[in-house]
């Protein structure tokens, strides 16, 4: 007797097990599945968020290209800092002005060699004039030479630092199109970002078929606002690249 109802007991123990297993199996499905739809809705919202900022860094939905970016800009601006005492205009106008400055007092200079050396006379007030005459335009000769040769020196060290700014911006701008690479593939695989495409036909594919929407327009604004942004990249490398040119025609005077 005793043995039968211990049958029993272990009888109606099993669909107990089996009930407490199923439940255990569903609940792990669910916590699965709100853990796929939360990283899913985070890289989706990753993507709004970033195709809702106006301009910088943010406007990228990739965490490690952001870092690359505000590395770079960074780099960037030092450069440009210690490039802006080297202005292009400012040194080959100061150049152009000592040389003909150079030119005037190379003339005076002969005039009064010349003025000196045919004198004659005995009166020595007058000789010590004609030295003296000599001498100032040497003396203006000489500074203005150091002045040439400092313009000189300062041009070589520009050139060297706009060559860096415009390397910066470069490599910044690089990055950007690395980003927009990087959100143009991603449209041509959403489902990394928004997860895999629900087989039937129900209210999640509808709301993948939203999510798909969404994330669509959101990467179309990000790659339209990247876009934009290459003018703003151009044209400063340009500058730099501008005033290498300046610099480098500026030696070259004479």
């Amino acid at each position: 007797m005793k043995n039968l109802k211990s049958s029993i007991s272990t009888t109606r123990s099993i669909p107990n097990l089996l009930e407490l297993l199923k439940i255990k199996k569903i609940l792990f499905i669910i916590l699965f599945l709100c853990g796929s739809i939360a990283v899913n809705s985070q890289n989706l919202s990753q993507f709004k968020y970033s195709s809702e900022q106006s301009k910088g860094r943010k406007i990228i939905p990739f965490a490690d290209l952001q870092g690359a970016v505000k590395t770079l800009h960074d780099v960037q601006v030092t450069k440009q800092k210690a490039a802006a005492g080297y202005n292009s205009a400012n040194l080959v106008r100061d150049k152009k002005l000592y040389l003909g400055y150079q030119e005037d007092v190379i003339r005076y200079l002969a005039t009064a060699a010349r003025e000196l050396s045919a004198y004659k006379g005995d009166d020595s007030s007058k000789k010590s004039a004609l030295e003296r005459e000599v001498k100032k335009h040497e003396d203006d000769l000489e500074e203005i030479e150091d002045k040439l040769e400092n313009l000189n020196r300062k041009m070589k060290d520009g050139i060297t630092k706009w060559e860096a700014v415009a390397d910066a911006r470069i490599r910044v701008r690089e990055v950007w199109q690395e980003a927009y690479d990087e959100v143009d593939d991603a449209e041509d695989d959403p489902e990394e970002h928004i997860g895999d495409e629900p087989d039937d036909e129900d209210d999640a594919h509808d709301q993948w078929e939203k999510d798909l929407a969404n994330f669509k327009r959101y990467t179309a604004r990000i790659k339209q606002k990247i876009k934009a942004g290459y003018r703003t990249h151009d044209e400063e490398i340009k500058v730099a690249e501008d005033a290498v040119i300046k610099l480098e025609q500026g030696l070259r005077l004479r």
